[in-house]
């Protein structure tokens, strides 16, 4: 089942969707797809140097093909008569169930799954719980986290593959899982022993059992294990309670756990880690004096490896933060907001370019992948909405879906694999939340 979308009689104009039922994006969709273009040679053209053959929506009653020798070889441009899938580089068309059919553009579609726990974790009275989902990987399994009303200890679980999730063991204390790697080590943290609030990284093999993750200096009140990459580097996060926040990794095997002096040295108040790629760089944000003034709050930045790094700026008045980088670091997303304000505006980082907004207001990235698709969260009030952005377009999670039960919503898309599979939160009509897998159709 796909969506299509036609490109427009000219160049930059906007392409139009056929068959798609669901509401303009904020009434901006149109405006967003514009502004992608705008770019010349389509936005994840810029984003890369170098990049390889790429399919941009060009207008031209056609479909554009873009070499590597980026906008100037815009001349070469073609009109696609039939069904062309692009395997190479960064194309749009290595995303399953995208296609590009005389010069129409098919959207992908999905097929929705709860994925929530079925009975409440051993050792509980939960009568009922909501669930939230947090992480997937290329295989689709899917992890997340649930409370119970009255009862703010979390419970963490995985659904490997297929199916309802099962609860995974961590010693009657409360538990968050984070992410899981490409061959099922689930990574997140526990409730220290004997305390409330501190936390201690720890993972989960595919069969279940929990192990420790190592960690060397032990003053610090938080530190989670957040991110892994497919070589099975673990990220974390040491946060001591004082706006004090560092970076620390693990390998494959569980060790390390330190962090280096150096950030001391350098002056930094804060880093925020946020996502690793298979290469081991590691994106987010830092406070940082000898970058800007404390006053400045958080600036995007790529931390390790090597001395950190903060990207530009789009003013001297708004804040930002790197919040994922693809696999093969090909991509990096984020957002901007001015300071003191809840509104954020979803970029994409060009490295050491200015950043280049995705068109909208109100959007927050939270992760994309290397053919270029997007995810995230969109705010509208009080009111979120799961994202996709891909092929130039911008389109409700919901919208895309084709089995989403009647009153159904998709509030937040938390991540996606190489496939274009998408972890989200739904909210039913009762008001409880599930964690949920959306299957590329």
């Amino acid at each position: 089942m796909f969506q299509t979308a036609r490109a427009g009689p000219r160049h930059g104009a906007s392409p139009t969707v056929e068959g798609y039922a669901g509401p303009n994006v904020g009434g901006d969709a149109d405006g967003l797809s514009r502004a992608l273009v705008s770019e010349g040679v389509g936005y994840m053209q810029a984003l890369r140097r170098g990049s390889a053959t790429v399919v941009v929506v060009a207008g031209m009653a056609g479909v554009s093909m873009i070499g590597a020798g980026g906008a100037g070889a815009a001349g070469q441009a073609q009109r696609t008569s039939t069904v062309q899938r692009v395997e190479s580089g960064n194309g749009f068309g290595r995303v399953p169930g995208a296609a590009v059919v005389n010069g129409a553009i098919r959207l992908p579609s999905f097929t929705f799954s709860v994925i929530s726990p079925v009975n409440a974790p051993p050792g509980t009275q939960w009568a009922r719980f909501d669930a939230v989902a947090t992480g997937i990987n290329d295989a689709g399994a899917v992890v997340g986290n649930a409370e119970a009303h009255g009862d703010y200890r979390s419970r963490a679980f995985v659904s490997r593959y297929s199916g309802r999730g099962t609860w995974l063991p961590s010693g009657g204390r409360a538990a968050e899982a984070a992410a899981v790697s490409r061959t099922g080590w689930v990574v997140g943290s526990v409730v220290k022993a004997g305390t409330t609030f501190d936390q201690r990284p720890v993972r989960w093999s595919p069969a279940g059992r929990m192990y420790a993750l190592p960690v060397q200096n032990q003053q610090p009140w938080q530190i989670r294990a957040v991110k892994v990459n497919s070589s099975g580097t673990i990220l974390g996060w040491i946060n001591n309670w004082i706006n004090d926040g560092f970076w620390t990794a693990w390998t494959a095997g569980g060790a390390g756990g330190s962090f280096a002096a150096q950030e001391y040295r350098l002056g930094l108040v804060n880093l925020a880690p946020s996502d690793i790629s298979d290469a081991g760089t590691i994106v987010g944000s830092i406070t940082a004096k000898v970058f800007a003034p404390a006053s400045r709050g958080s600036l995007a930045a790529v931390l390790a490896p090597g001395q950190p790094r903060v990207f530009p700026e789009l003013s001297a008045s708004t804040e930002s933060r790197a919040t994922a980088i693809s696999p093969k670091q090909r991509y990096i997303v984020g957002s901007v907001w001015q300071k003191g304000s809840s509104q954020r505006v979803g970029v994409y980082y060009r490295w050491w370019n200015t950043p280049v907004k995705l068109g909208y207001s109100a959007f927050d990235p939270t992760d994309v992948n290397d053919a270029a698709v997007i995810v995230g969260t969109k705010l509208t009030g009080s009111t979120t909405t799961a994202m996709w952005l891909g092929f130039n377009q911008a389109r409700t999670l919901a919208a895309m879906t084709r089995n989403l039960p009647s009153g159904w919503r998709l509030t937040e898309a938390v991540a996606l694999n190489a496939r274009g599979d998408v972890a989200v939160t739904a909210v039913a009509p009762s008001g409880r939340t599930f964690a949920a897998r959306l299957r590329v159709s």
